[in-house]
């Protein structure tokens, strides 16, 4: 059996024009039914518990991209854990900075209000703090380096006194290390 199909060329453009029409609409509805376009969305708050410290409390809310946008609206639950996440690794890495290696961090979104509650709960031990660093060379490393440190250190103990010109010649033996 075969089929003939006689069009002319402007009823076919136009019948194309509807089909892709209809189709459009149908993969809207349907992806819009999935929830990937239609999520449910609310204005949200941003709670931290377990930061006592004032000025490190002030330091993470600072950071938070997520308190920052919570006064812009409505948003899908979706974009709220993935701003919570992006939170989280910041708060890590200000914890880490700080001596908080053994810092804990949880995040709990509340969904039964029609304003969503986002709580950060946070676990700290005692600060890590460095009592003293010591710089070792291995023999032959930096010879001349170390060696004009050692004459700047007792020139300082003769004049502790740092002017602008000391700092400035410090920071030019300190480059290479620093540069490293």
């Amino acid at each position: 059996m075969e089929m003939i199909i006689t069009a002319d060329r402007a009823r076919s453009s136009y019948c194309q024009g509807t089909w892709f029409l209809i189709l459009l609409i149908v993969s809207c509805l349907l992806l819009c039914g999935s929830g990937a376009f239609c999520a449910e969305a609310n204005p949200y708050r941003v709670e931290f518990k377990g930061i006592r410290d004032k000025e490190l409390l002030e330091q993470m809310q600072g950071l938070s991209k997520t308190l920052e946008s919570s006064s812009g609206g409505a948003v899908p639950l979706s974009i709220l854990r993935k701003r919570a996440m992006d939170d989280m690794d910041l708060f890590v890495r200000l914890l880490k900075s700080e001596g908080y290696f053994d810092a804990q961090i949880s995040e709990k979104i509340e969904t039964g209000e029609s304003r969503w509650k986002l709580v950060f709960d946070f676990t700290l031990t005692k600060p890590f703090v460095l009592s003293s660093v010591e710089i070792t060379f291995s023999p032959g490393e930096y010879d001349g380096l170390t060696a004009a440190i050692a004459s700047e250190a007792r020139a300082g103990l003769q004049n502790p006194y740092k002017g602008k010109a000391d700092l400035e010649r410090e920071e030019k033996l300190l480059f290479p290390i620093k540069k490293r």
